[in-house]
């Protein structure tokens, strides 16, 4: 025997089977995926975890698999909540102004002291923006290279190797920094190739669905 859910329209009443509505259409399998591909291209999820969630998603057939396929990265609707339509995930909308002052913040670190354009930034910015991402990330590389410098100094100076070493760090710095402003301004998430080497980690993306 099929449970009907009633509803009622304009004074008349519908029912539908609620193992329906619980099923997924292609247009939220397409959605699931356009989410995987920005989380995957935003450094949030790395390749085997990629293939693996899409996989997952494309096969899906009930609101509770294709769920599934974004647990840990977004926040999803328990199955056992009302059912209704699929939460799909709304990707943050990014302006221009913000990609601009995200380069500029990591181009901030070019002055001395090197991490306080970051954390100015990051202070003023809205907590989960854009530009609050990228003044962490900012503020963690700037913090991890000067880190690595203060090592590199006291190793060379017990070592009493000259100071060649040490300039090369310090252009590998120069160079690093203008790279991760130039993703900065692009859009992308500037450290998202280095963030496992980087011992001070930048904030991650709270992403989010249905909201």
């Amino acid at each position: 025997m099929v449970r009907l859910v009633g509803e009622r329209h304009n004074g008349c009443m519908s029912f539908s089977d609620p193992l329906s509505v619980n099923q997924v259409t292609d247009l939220q399998r397409d959605r699931a995926v356009d989410y995987l591909q920005h989380a995957f291209a935003t450094g949030v999820i790395d390749t085997d975890g990629f293939e693996e969630r899409v996989a997952t998603a494309l096969t899906a057939t009930s609101r509770m698999e294709l769920n599934s396929s974004l647990r840990g990265i977004a926040r999803v609707a328990d199955a056992s909540m009302a059912l209704g339509a699929v939460p799909m995930a709304r990707p943050q909308v990014v302006s221009g102004a913000e990609n601009v002052g995200a380069g500029f913040t990591h181009l901030s670190g070019f002055f001395f002291p090197f991490f306080l354009g970051p954390i100015i930034v990051k202070a003023v910015a809205r907590p989960g923006s854009r530009l609050w991402l990228e003044a962490g990330r900012a503020l963690s590389f700037q913090l991890t290279a000067l880190s690595a410098a203060v090592v590199l100094g006291i190793v060379l100076s017990i070592l009493g190797i000259g100071g060649g070493l040490f300039t090369v760090g310090v252009i590998g710095w120069l160079i690093t920094t203008t790279l991760l402003a130039i993703r900065a301004f692009q859009g992308q998430n500037s450290t998202a190739g280095i963030e496992r080497f980087m011992p001070f980690k930048p904030p991650r993306e709270n992403r989010q669905l249905g909201r």
